[in-house]
């Protein structure tokens, strides 16, 4: 085959990737996650995850308690794809794109304790990761679908 070693580039909104279904063996992201968690989505976030921990301060309301629990949350605190906002759409795409079996790398200067909650939000795969040290600490999460 002629496009083996070769590297084709696009450039598209990972949200909403316009590649079809199982197209890929494995999906190597260096840094969109990071970069996408680090914005608004992750003050929302992280809001969501302290609710209730420091008193009044990011409690939720008796109406915010009863849509949660009728939209189905497992219990307090548990997060659906949509609480993590685009970073669970990137991760929703990236699944989508992955063949079975298939493998999702991250390169990531986050700690296991901000990435995993996310990366194992995300149904069927199993996550692994790694700690490596150079200038500065960084992680390897490895998130694979079953065959």
């Amino acid at each position: 085959d002629d496009d083996v070693g070769v590297v084709h580039y696009h450039s598209m909104d990972a949200t909403s990737l316009s590649f079809s279904d199982a197209s890929f063996n494995a999906v190597l992201d260096k840094g969109l996650l990071d970069s996408i968690m680090s914005g608004l989505d992750r003050k929302m976030l992280w809001q969501k995850l302290n609710a209730g921990k420091n008193g009044k301060e990011g409690a939720k309301s008796a109406k915010e308690e009863k849509e949660e629990e009728e939209q189905g949350a497992e219990s307090e605190g548990a997060l659906r794809e949509q609480d993590w906002g685009n970073g669970g759409c990137v991760l929703r795409e990236v699944r989508r794109v992955l063949k079975r079996g298939g493998v999702y790398l991250v390169v990531s200067y986050e700690s296991p304790d901000r990435r995993l909650p996310l990366l194992r939000s995300a149904p069927d795969w199993t996550v692994t990761w790694s700690h490596f040290e150079a200038q500065q600490d960084w992680y390897l999460y490895r998130c694979a679908l079953p065959p």
